[in-house]
């Protein structure tokens, strides 16, 4: 079974109620690591670790009526310790989620899919709205990384698109 970002898990070893919330995964080879970050008990600070998919269970899938209940009974817990705002796994999980369009891998291990690198071919673009939607793309990678490569590659996306008129 393959967990996502935010589902609740726990550590196959431990005992009693300690729950953990997936804040990333990584691959390497055919292996997933899950990045987790201690979620109950309460604690002001929380440590990422990460762990197999072996050490792990799942608690509770996003969506869930159990994954709600959880998220409830945590946050009161907070507010009864006088923790103001949300808990810092929560910034964690909105990152990692806004980076996943940049995964270059499947999330879901368990469809065995071979990994692919999408070559873009920016002089063969079939259309208009192709061409501007990679040079949103490449504004955005060059705003992200700062690298020269973008600013080329977006002259040439300029240039296919005049041919195109």
């Amino acid at each position: 079974m393959s967990y996502n970002v935010g589902d609740i898990v726990k550590k196959v070893k431990s005992y009693g109620m300690e729950y953990h919330i997936v804040i990333d995964l990584e691959r390497v080879d055919k292996t997933y690591f899950y990045e987790i970050m201690q979620m109950y008990p309460v604690a002001t600070t929380s440590r990422r670790q990460f762990m197999e998919q072996s050490e792990i269970s799942l608690v509770a899938e996003v969506g869930d009526i159990n994954y709600s209940t959880i998220i409830g009974i945590i946050e009161d817990k907070r507010n009864d310790r006088g923790m103001e705002g949300r808990a810092d796994y929560w910034d964690y999980i909105e990152v990692t989620k806004s980076l996943e369009k940049y995964r270059k891998y499947d999330v879901q291990p368990e469809l065995n899919l071979p990994v692919k690198d999408d070559i873009i071919q920016y002089h063969k673009l079939e259309d208009k709205d192709k061409c501007l939607d990679a040079l949103n793309d490449l504004d955005t990678l060059h705003k992200m990384f700062g690298d020269e490569a973008y600013l080329q590659l977006k002259e040439v996306v300029v240039k296919r698109l005049k041919e195109l008129k």
